[in-house]
């Protein structure tokens, strides 16, 4: 009798405890599942000055899956609970180079990150004639 009456108890007690070991697994493990976030201050690398209106992509290398976002005056660029794992940030902005950075995400995290992008030679620049004109 006393055997039934602890069968019941202990398998609830297995089924917290293990559980509770998933759980415990993702902790100590953070990279496998989870979102991260990542916020930038992008600016000019000759000046200093912040920049507005930057285009940023969040490329995984796992998936392929892209996440884009864009640096607004008054607001900083961010990719919000963005899945753990490798990725490419790439940033673009008219009139100046292409910055590419590799970044690690780590569940539960935020990367805060000041990247500074390098103004382009105008005389580098090709224009292309789309034919609009009056």
């Amino acid at each position: 009798m006393i055997q039934s009456r602890c069968a019941l108890p202990c398998l609830a007690l297995a089924v917290v405890l293990a559980a509770c070991s998933t759980e415990l697994n993702s902790i100590e493990n953070p990279t496998e599942g989870g979102t991260g976030s990542v916020e930038l201050l992008i600016l000019n690398s000759v000046t200093g000055a912040e920049l507005h209106y930057v285009n940023a992509i969040l490329t995984s290398k796992s998936t392929g899956k892209q996440y884009g976002t864009m640096s607004l005056e008054k607001e900083r660029a961010q990719f919000l609970q963005v899945p753990s794992g490798d990725y490419t940030l790439t940033l673009l902005y008219l009139g100046y180079w292409k910055l590419h950075r590799e970044l690690h995400l780590v569940a539960g995290e935020t990367q805060d990150l000041t990247l500074k992008l390098e103004p382009r030679d105008p005389s580098t620049y090709t224009f292309l004639d789309c034919g609009f004109r009056k």
